[in-house]
C-alpha cells in the first residue's frame, strides 16, 4: 500500500467531511440516510426518521413523537485523536430529544476502544437509546482503501495508486483494565498485572474477509484462562475486540528451561491465525499478590448484598445497602466483588471514594448529580454555558443551575448545600425518567456531616422521584445524622456490618495453634481491627513458634505485638524492600505517604516497583497512586522522615541552611497544621524537640522557634502516644519566662501556650492551680492591652473567656451555689460578643459536669449542641464529635427502650472511632466511658477487649483518666467476685478524686458496701444520677467518658 491518506486535503474541508460521512452511512449502514440543511441546529448534521413507535427517554416523555436516528460527523485537519469530551454534545441532545433510537459517530480522529465501550454502555444502559455506532479514523481509512471510487471522489491528491491490504493489520495494540465496570469516566491502562486476578483486554484489528478466528495465548505461555468465547467472528473492516482473562498462579514461560532463563516473568501476549497481539507499553507481571486470600466474611457479605439487589429488583424504589465495619476488614472487595457479579446486566455505575479533603469531597457529590443526569458524561464537560445551551424547556430546576454556575468555588457550593438540607430545595426535575444505577460511595466515615447529609437527601429526593436507584453506602460506621431518620421512613436500607469472624480465623490459623479458651480474644474484631493486621499476629505466632495456652500467655503476646512495635517491623520490613537502594523509588513512596490525597500516575519504573511489591496501590479511577491502606500510612509516617520539604534530616536542614530557608519551611508546617495534618508536623518536629540539644535551638530566632514549638505541642496532643502536650506547653511557659525583653510575638505565644497549659492543669484535677493560672492568663491578657500588643476590649478576647470557662466548670464541678448564674453571665457574654463558636464549645463542656446531678438537664443541653453542629456550616469537627458522642451515651444509659439503645451505641462507638484519628486524647476519655457502660450491660467479653485494646497505648494517663481506669478495674474485679482488687482500685481512685466531693461519695460508698455485703455475691449495679444514695447498690461514675 503506497497511498496514505492526507485528512488535510479532503475536498470542500468539513463540509466535503460531512458528505463523506453521510455517504459511510448510506452504504454501510442505512441507505436511506438522508443529509441535512447545513446548520449546526440541535448539533445534527443528518437526521434519518422511522415513523414507527414512541418512545420515553430518560428525562421525560415525548408521546406522539416519531424515533429517530442521530449522526454527527466529527472532523479535524490536524488531531489525530479525539478526547472523549467532544461527543458530549451529540449525546446529551439525543437524551433531550427524547425521540433518538440510533447514535452514529463519525470522526477522523482516532477515539480508544475502552473509551468506546464505556460510552456505548452507558448510553444503552440509562436511556431507551439501542444501539450507538462509531466509524472512526482507522475504520474510515480502511473503508476508503476498500472503495477506491470514493477515495478518488474526495481526495484530490489520489491518482488512483495500487492499495494491497494485507489480512490481517492490528490497529490498536492491546491495553488492560481492571475487570470491574463503574461509571464512565477516564481510566488509564494497566502496566502492573498481578497473579490471580482477572482483566479486561481491548484492542482493534482490521480483517480483510470477514471470517471468523480463535483468540488464544501465544504457545510459549502458560497459565492464562481466556474466560470469554475464544471463537469471534471478525467482519470486514475494523473490529474492536475485547475478553476478559485471568492470570493463573503458575503464569509463565511455558517450558521450564525458557523460564529459568528469565528472571522476570513475561509480558502476556495473545494470537489471531499468525498474528501476536502484543502490547505497546511494557507490562510487569507482580510475583505475589498479598490479597490473595478467602475471608468467609467478605464471601458472605457479598452474596448478601446480591440477594439484597434481587429482592428489590422488580420494584423500581430507591434503595440503600450499608456496609461497615473497621479500617481493612475488606469492604471495598465486597463491593468490587458484587459490581463484578452483576457486569454482563448493562446497568451503569458510579463509583468514588470520600477523601477527608472537603473541597474534593464536594467535587466527588457534584460529580455524583451531574452522573445522575448524565451518566455518559465526564463531569467536568458540564459547564453552565452547556447547560443553558440544552436547556430549551427549562428543563433544569433553577437550584440545580445555580449550583453549576459555581461549581468550582466551593464556598457558595457549602451554602448552597447548606440550603439544600435545611430548606426545600430541589436539584431534580419532578418528572424524571431513568433507568437502574448503582451509586457507591466509600470512606464515608472521612466526609463532612454537612455533605453525608447532602447525600441522604439526594437520596430521599430521588426516592420521592421512584427513580430505582441502588445506592451501596461505605464507612467505618453508620453516619446517624439528622437526616438519616428520615431517610429510613422513605428508602429501604439494609444495614450489614463486616468483621473478622471466627471461621474467617479458623481457616487461616494452622491447627492446634491456640487454645480453645482464649480463642474468643483473637477472634474479636474489637481486638483486632482488620484482616492485615490478624495476618500480621498470626504470622508473628508461626514465626516464633508460639503455642497459646492460657489468656496470660496471650495477653504477654499481644502486648509484645503491639508494645514492642513487632507490627511496624513486619510492614517496615515490606517497605524496606520496596524502596532498597534505589533513591527515586524512595522519593516517589515518601511523596506517596506524605501527600493527603494521592500523587498523579505517571507510568514510571519507580511506580511499577512500589506497585509490584504491594506498598501503594491505585486509587479507583486508576489516574493516582495511593498509600496501600491505613496501617502501612501509619507505620509510614512514623518511621519515615517527611521529605517533601528537603531531602535531609530536620536537625541537619538546621545546620545546614538559611534562616530564611527555615522561616519558610516553618510556615509550610504551621499550614499542614492549620490544615489539621498534625501526623505530618508531630513527625517531621519530633526530632528537634525530642532531641533538646541547646544546639539546634540557637540555630533560629525565638519567635520561628518557639512558633515551631507551639505546632509540635499541639499536634503531640492531638496524635502522639509519646508525649504529653501539657508538659510542652508548661516547658514553653518557663523557657519564655527566662527571655530577657521578649518580643511582643514571643509575648503573644507565651499567652497561647499559658492557656494551654491551663486547660492542661484543669484536665489533670489540680483545681487550685488552674484556678490561679486562670488569673494569671486573665492578668497576662491586660498587660498585652496595655502594652498595645492587642488592641481590643478584653470582652473581645477568647483566652478572656477560655479562662471564665475554666473558673466555670470548675464551680460546677464542685457544685458551688451560684456555678449556674456564672454559667448564664459567660454564656451572655459570648451572646453579645457574637462569639458564636466559643459559646455552643463552652454550652458542650458545661453540660458534662452536670451529667451526674442533673442528667436530662445534661442530655438537652447537649442535644441543642449536636443540633447546632450538624445545621452549622462551619461548625468546629471536635465539638461536633463530642456532642454526638455524649449524646448517643446519655440516652444509652438513660433510655428504657433497647432499640433506641442499641441505634445510639453504634452513633457512640463510630464517633469514637472518628475521634481515635485527630483528638486522641478525647477517644481515650470517652473510651473508658463506653468500657464502663459494656461492664454494666452485662457485656463483659467486650469490655475486657476494650480495656485490653488500651494496654498498647504508650502515652501516660492524665489524673482524670487514671482515676477513671481505676473505677473500670474495680468494676472489673466486682463482676470476677474478686472484691480485695476491687477495694484496691477504688482506694486509688479514692486518692485522684478525693478533693472533689461528688467522686468521692461514691467511691466512699462502694469501698464500705464491698467491705460488709461480700459474702452476698455481686451487687446490683446502677448509674447514680444525682438521686438519694441506697446502700445495697454498687453505684457507677457516669462520668467516667469525661
Amino acid at each position: 500500500m503506497s497511498y496514505k491518506i492526507n485528512w488535510k486535503k479532503i475536498k470542500n474541508g468539513y463540509k466535503g467531511f460531512e458528505s463523506l460521512a453521510v455517504k459511510y452511512v448510506q452504504q454501510e449502514i442505512e441507505k436511506n440516510f438522508k443529509q441535512t440543511a447545513e446548520t449546526r441546529d440541535g448539533n445534527k448534521d443528518a437526521v434519518y426518521k422511522k415513523n414507527e413507535y414512541t418512545v420515553i427517554l430518560g428525562y421525560q416523555s415525548r408521546p406522539n413523537s416519531m424515533q429517530e436516528w442521530w449522526m454527527e460527523a466529527k472532523y479535524s485537519n490536524s488531531k489525530t485523536c479525539i478526547p472523549r469530551y467532544k461527543l458530549d454534545a451529540t449525546l446529551v441532545s439525543a437524551l433531550l430529544k427524547g425521540t433518538v433510537e440510533r447514535i452514529i459517530i463519525v470522526t477522523n480522529m482516532n477515539i480508544s476502544n475502552q473509551t468506546i465501550n464505556d460510552i456505548r454502555q452507558a448510553i444503552i444502559g440509562s436511556t431507551v437509546c439501542k444501539q450507538v455506532d462509531f466509524c472512526i479514523r482507522s475504520t474510515l481509512e480502511y473503508w476508503l482503501y476498500q472503495n477506491v471510487s470514493i477515495l478518488k471522489e474526495y481526495f484530490a491528491d489520489f491518482k488512483g495508486e495500487t492499495i494491497d491490504l494485507e489480512k490481517y493489520i492490528l490497529v490498536d495494540k492491546i491495553k488492560y483494565y481492571k475487570d470491574q465496570k463503574f461509571c464512565y469516566s477516564y481510566k488509564e491502562d494497566l502496566m502492573i498485572l498481578d497473579l490471580n486476578e482477572v482483566y479486561r483486554a481491548y484492542f482493534t484489528i482490521y480483517s480483510k474477509y470477514q471470517n471468523t478466528v480463535e483468540i488464544k495465548p501465544c504457545t510459549n505461555l502458560k497459565g492464562i484462562k481466556i474466560l470469554d468465547n475464544k471463537i469471534i467472528d471478525l467482519h470486514q473492516g475494523v473490529n474492536n475486540i475485547q475478553f476478559s482473562f485471568l492470570l493463573k498462579n503458575n503464569y509463565g514461560y511455558s517450558t521450564k528451561k525458557r523460564q529459568n532463563e528469565h528472571f522476570k516473568l513475561p509480558e502476556p501476549s495473545f494470537c489471531i491465525d499468525k498474528i501476536q497481539i502484543i502490547s505497546e507499553k511494557n507490562i510487569t507481571i507482580a510475583p505475589d499478590n498479598s490479597n490473595n486470600y478467602e475471608i468467609m466474611s467478605q464471601t458472605n457479605a457479598t452474596k448478601d448484598m446480591s440477594t439484597f439487589f434481587l429482592r428489590t429488583k422488580k420494584s423500581k424504589l430507591t434503595c440503600i445497602y450499608y456496609l461497615y465495619g473497621q479500617a481493612g476488614v475488606g469492604k471495598k472487595r465486597v463491593i468490587n466483588n458484587y459490581l463484578n457479579s452483576i457486569k454482563q446486566q448493562s446497568c451503569p455505575f458510579f463509583y468514588t471514594e470520600m477523601t477527608g479533603n472537603y473541597n474534593l469531597d464536594i467535587q466527588n457529590i457534584i460529580n455524583c448529580i451531574n452522573y445522575i443526569y448524565f451518566p455518559f458524561l465526564p463531569s467536568d464537560a458540564i459547564t453552565i454555558k452547556y447547560i443553558k445551551k440544552l436547556d430549551g424547556d427549562n428543563y433544569f430546576p433553577q437550584f440545580y443551575m445555580d449550583i453549576i454556575a459555581c461549581k468550582n468555588n466551593y464556598i457558595k457550593i457549602s451554602n448552597y448545600f447548606f440550603k439544600y438540607i435545611s430548606e426545600d430545595k430541589m436539584l431534580f426535575p419532578r418528572m424524571f425518567f431513568i433507568n437502574k444505577r448503582h451509586i457507591v460511595f466509600t470512606n464515608l466515615e472521612k466526609a463532612n456531616t454537612t455533605l453525608i447529609n447532602v447525600l441522604y437527601k439526594i437520596v430521599i429526593e430521588l426516592s420521592g422521584l421512584n427513580a430505582p436507584f441502588h445506592f451501596i453506602l461505605s464507612g467505618q460506621w453508620i453516619q446517624h445524622t439528622f437526616l438519616y431518620q428520615s431517610l429510613a421512613t422513605k428508602v429501604l436500607i439494609k444495614e450489614f456490618e463486616l468483621y473478622v469472624t471466627v471461621k474467617d480465623c479458623i481457616n487461616l490459623l494452622p491447627q492446634n495453634l491456640l487454645n480453645n479458651q482464649i480463642e474468643k480474644y483473637l477472634y474479636s474484631n474489637l481486638l483486632f481491627k482488620n484482616i492485615t493486621e490478624l495476618l500480621l499476629f498470626i504470622k508473628y505466632l508461626r514465626d516464633n513458634n508460639y503455642l497459646i495456652l492460657n489468656f496470660e500467655k496471650f495477653q504477654i503476646l499481644y502486648h509484645l505485638f503491639f508494645q514492642e512495635e513487632i507490627m511496624d517491623l513486619y510492614l517496615k520490613s515490606n517497605l524496606d524492600q520496596a524502596v532498597a537502594n534505589d533513591s527515586k523509588v524512595e522519593e516517589l513512596c515518601n511523596h506517596v505517604y506524605w501527600s493527603v490525597n494521592g500523587v498523579k500516575r505517571t507510568n514510571t519504573e519507580e511506580e511499577c516497583k512500589l506497585l509490584c511489591h504491594h506498598v501503594v496501590k491505585l486509587d479507583t479511577t486508576g489516574c493516582k497512586i495511593i498509600p496501600y491502606n491505613d496501617l502501612y500510612a501509619r507505620c509510614y509516617r512514623k518511621n519515615y522522615i517527611y521529605k517533601g520539604l528537603t531531602n535531609i534530616p530536620f536537625l541537619q536542614l538546621l545546620q545546614y541552611e538559611s534562616l530564611s530557608r527555615i522561616q519558610s519551611i516553618a510556615a509550610h508546617l504551621h499550614t499542614e497544621y492549620s490544615k489539621k495534618n498534625y501526623i505530618i508536623v508531630y513527625y517531621t518536629l519530633e526530632p528537634l524537640f525530642k532531641n533538646e540539644d541547646p544546639i539546634y535551638k540557637s540555630l533560629v530566632d525565638d519567635v520561628t522557634y518557639y512558633s515551631m514549638y507551639m505546632d509540635f505541642a499541639h499536634s503531640c496532643a492531638f496524635c502522639s502516644l509519646d508525649f504529653s502536650g501539657g508538659k510542652l506547653f508548661e516547658k514553653i511557659c518557663n523557657e519564655i519566662q527566662s527571655i530577657f525583653n521578649p518580643s511582643p510575638k514571643i509575648k503573644l505565644i507565651y499567652n497561647a501556650a499559658l492557656w494551654e497549659l491551663t486547660n492542661s492543669i484543669f484536665e489533670s484535677l489540680d483545681y487550685g492551680r488552674a484556678w490561679m493560672l486562670c488569673d494569671e492568663l486573665i492578668q497576662n491578657i491586660y498587660e498585652l492591652i496595655t502594652c498595645g500588643i492587642i488592641t481590643k476590649d478584653i470582652l473581645t478576647s477568647v483566652r478572656y473567656h477560655n479562662a471564665n470557662v475554666i473558673k466555670c466548670l470548675i464551680k460546677s464541678e464542685m457544685q458551688t451555689c451560684d456555678s449556674n448564674i456564672f454559667y448564664e453571665k459567660i454564656l451572655g457574654q459570648m451572646a453579645t460578643h457574637k462569639m458564636v463558636d466559643r459559646m455552643w464549645s463552652f454550652k458542650v463542656r458545661y453540660s458534662l459536669t452536670l451529667m451526674q446531678r442533673e442528667p436530662y438537664l445534661a442530655s438537652q443541653l447537649i442535644n441543642e449542641c449536636l443540633k447546632h453542629y450538624e445545621l452549622s456550616e462551619n461548625s468546629t469537627e471536635k465539638y461536633y464529635l463530642w456532642s454526638s458522642f455524649y449524646a448517643a451515651y446519655m440516652q444509652m444509659i438513660l433510655t428504657t427502650d433497647s432499640k433506641i439503645r442499641y441505634q445510639k451505641e453504634l452513633i457512640a462507638f463510630a464517633s469514637l472511632e472518628k475521634l481515635q484519628d485527630n483528638f486522641f486524647n478525647d477517644y481515650r476519655k470517652m473510651l473508658y466511658g463506653m468500657i464502663l457502660y459494656l461492664y454494666y450491660r452485662n457485656r463483659k467479653d467486650e469490655a475486657d477487649i476494650l480495656l485490653l485494646r488500651d494496654q498498647h497505648v504508650l502515652r501516660k494517663k492524665r489524673p482524670r483518666l487514671q482515676g477513671v481506669e481505676y473505677l473500670t478495674l474495680a468494676l472489673h474485679y466486682v463482676l470476677e467476685s474478686n472484691f480485695n482488687i476491687a477495694i484496691e482500685n477504688l482506694k486509688a481512685a479514692y486518692k485522684i478524686f478525693k478533693n472533689i466531693p461528688s467522686y468521692k461519695k461514691l467511691i466512699e460508698h462502694n469501698i464500705k458496701l464491698i467491705e460488709q455485703d461480700s459474702t452476698k455475691g455481686i451487687p446490683q449495679l446502677e448509674y447514680f444520677l444525682g438521686n438519694k444514695i441506697s446502700k445495697n447498690i454498687y453505684y457507677l461514675e457516669i462520668r467516667s467518658c469525661w
